[in-house]
């Protein structure tokens, strides 16, 4: 845990302490640099939060997926596996392009979520490659929907090009993320793993 939280205080470019006593007891401390994002009027980095921590629990007469995010960003990976969870999915989470391909071809997913800026592999050349080894193994075709702070023109035919199903933006929404799950999971019940 400690690790983890050192790690999120470094991307936020802050410091983190911790002053301990025995028989007393610890206190962790840290600074952060944020910034707030303000759209429409809405304060964005509160929605986040409040997202995070507030999402409805899936109904229950939606399916637990087996979902596979590839995410390098520790920040976004801990948003959006927090989101899902608390729609019952279960969630395996690899950090670059070329995982997410060795990944989907030892385990079975019914849905793929998929960073487009990634090491090793980008999520558009990952997709490819899995799509290739759909074609190669005759496994049936995986949903796959891009993850991404890119929402320039063009954008989306790339990934549709690549062989993605579908598209959710960054900052990561929870609404958005849900109605993606949804809409291109395979929707099987799953036993829990």
């Amino acid at each position: 845990g400690l690790a983890i939280a050192a790690q999120l205080v470094r991307l936020m470019e802050g410091e983190i302490g911790v002053e301990s006593r025995p028989g007393v007891g610890s206190c962790f401390r840290f600074t952060a640099k944020l910034q707030m994002l303000r759209h429409a009027g809405v304060n964005r980095a509160q929605d986040l939060a409040a997202a995070s921590w507030k999402a409805d629990p899936a109904p229950h007469n939606l399916p637990s997926l087996r979902i596979l995010l590839a995410e390098d960003n520790a920040v976004n990976r801990i948003l959006a596996v927090r989101l899902l969870e608390k729609r019952r999915h279960y969630v395996t989470c690899v950090e670059n392009g070329r995982k997410a391909v060795e990944t989907c071809g030892s385990s079975d997913f019914d849905l793929v979520l998929m960073d487009l800026q990634m090491p090793e592999l980008d999520g558009l050349e990952a997709t490819i490659a899995i799509r290739q080894g759909e074609q190669v193994s005759g496994r049936p075709r995986l949903p796959i929907v891009a993850m991404t702070a890119h929402a320039m023109t063009g954008d989306r035919e790339r990934c549709l090009a690549a062989g993605m199903d579908g598209f959710v933006t960054k900052p990561i929404q929870a609404d958005e993320l849900y109605g993606a799950v949804e809409r291109f999971g395979r929707g099987v019940e799953v036993a829990e793993p």
